[in-house]
């Protein structure tokens, strides 16, 4: 195994110091330094991603002159195998590569990936860029869990302020890309994502050695040692109750994953032609310089509703937990998938208030995504921080990619099911979303008990555990 310096750090390589710095300054809110580390990489990722998502339907439309039906199973089909890859890619990880290395690799991979989409390869290209998403996608999700000990009750706030670099990503991804679309073409805003991902590569190099503690929070053993553990010890009775648990959560997800990324094709073709996108009040179209609000800005709706959000929802998460009446994580998740299905019976409302060919309000499709974005906050990181909590030490990269995996199928579906947005009115098209959605948390309801128990599990029986999850709410 190589040694960390092999890859340099911010001395070797001549990465600005200034880097580190700030990295140093943020960790003093409690959280461990190298989070923000990471919070930075993710942040370059996902911009290149969500940019990507953005444009992808109406570059589809307007450039290649796809069909819609087209168009949803491609985007289905593209977002769904980047999060089937990372299953392979957590298995590298685990046993090969190490998280640290693949991580790295796979900024590497994207990078290429969006020269090659701006140079107008463009199968070839998405082909390229699953592939980097199964390298990076599990590592670095593991590694923000590995910064917390067992029972660390700043690991949900960890992984909340880790969804927020999340979200500042795909916030910038859609206006700078919408900007880059219109002054110089779309080759233009895939070479700004591949300019990320080298701003994110750099961002790793940087902090390369303080990052090591990310492969595994075990500080009693050396990583050769722990390699050996792990391909001789068989899982324990209460590691297979968990297992079992985030096999369960994953298969209840999917149906959030169908609703959720109709946002890429479904909601982006309502705007575009079923919502009256004009703007009215003549200080606003002075302040945004265009009488008229672009299709892509709307896809940047849910992650200016996380942004603006998530500190709250960490504060409210605090308060709550202070007076002993915080949710447990699996009602957290609950909550989300029923705000799910409330955000697409808004849009029901909204198709029969336009009829099939009328335009309504922005305000229905704003209050959509404000949901959407509520639920997204509910379930995403609390799910990300139950893999963490109940994936065995072993396995932690493979049930990371199994948690891709649940993540692939909705994704897929999604696309499948976008295929009846020219075919259905979209009354019923909603309806579907909303019975799917409550369908999902119905049967989260009937295992919630399951997923408190294993948590326990986590941390042992005897009820020591600080972790606030094992209440059931």
């Amino acid at each position: 195994m190589h040694s960390p310096k092999s890859f340099g750090s911010a001395d070797a390589r001549g990465v600005p110091s200034a880097v580190g710095k700030l990295l140093t300054a943020l960790s003093l809110d409690g959280q461990p330094g190298a989070l923000y580390a990471l919070f930075f990489v993710e942040m370059g990722e996902r911009f290149g991603f969500y940019l990507l998502a953005a444009l992808m339907a109406l570059f589809l439309d307007e450039q290649w002159h796809w069909k819609q039906e087209r168009i949803s199973l491609t985007c289905g089909l593209f977002v769904g195998a980047t999060y089937l890859t990372p299953l392979v890619g957590g298995l590298l990880a685990d046993w090969e590569l190490g998280k640290r290395r693949a991580v790295l690799l796979g900024t590497v991979v994207l990078a290429v990936g969006y020269v090659l989409l701006a140079c107008g390869w463009l199968l070839f290209a998405l082909a390229i860029l699953v592939v980097g998403s199964g390298l990076f996608k599990p590592s670095i999700t593991s590694m923000v869990g590995n910064l917390y000990a067992p029972g660390d009750e700043r690991r949900d706030r960890g992984f909340a302020i880790f969804y927020l670099g999340i979200n500042a990503g795909a916030l910038a991804a859609p206006f700078c890309g919408e900007w880059l679309r219109a002054s110089w073409g779309y080759s233009a805003a895939f070479a700004a994502a591949a300019a990320a991902m080298v701003l994110s590569m750099l961002v790793l190099v940087a902090r390369w050695e303080q990052l090591a503690r990310c492969e595994l929070y075990c500080p009693l053993l050396h990583l050769q040692d722990l390699r050996s553990a792990k391909r001789r010890s068989p899982l324990s009775t209460d590691e297979k109750v968990r297992v079992q648990a985030l096999l369960v959560l994953a298969a209840v997800l999917v149906f959030f994953w169908v609703a959720f990324q109709q946002s890429n094709c479904a909601l982006t073709f309502w705007a575009q032609k079923s919502t009256d996108r004009a703007v009215h009040a003549l200080w606003l179209q002075r302040l945004l310089g265009r009488a008229e609000i672009p299709t892509v800005w709307f896809s940047s709706l849910s992650a200016i509703f996380v942004v603006l959000l998530s500190p709250v929802m960490v504060r409210l998460w605090s308060r709550m937990k202070q007076r002993g009446k915080e949710p447990s994580t699996p009602t957290k998740i609950l909550l989300g998938m029923l705000l799910t299905a409330l955000a697409y019976a808004v849009m029901v409302l909204a198709a029969l208030v336009g009829g099939a060919d009328g335009k309504v309000s922005m305000v229905w499709l704003t209050g959509c995504y404000l949901m959407i974005s509520g639920a997204e906050l509910c379930l995403s990181p609390m799910g990300l921080s139950m893999v963490s909590k109940l994936a065995p030490r072993s396995l932690q990269g493979v049930m990371m990619g199994v948690w891709f995996l649940a993540t692939f199928v909705g994704n897929t579906l999604a696309g499948i099911i976008g295929m009846l947005w020219p075919r259905w009115s979209h009354a019923h098209f909603f309806l579907l979303l909303v019975a799917t959605s409550l369908g999902s948390a119905g049967l989260l309801w009937l295992q919630r008990r399951r997923l408190v128990v294993a948590l326990g599990t986590a941390f042992g029986r005897n009820g020591t555990s600080t972790d606030h999850t094992q209440r059931v709410a």
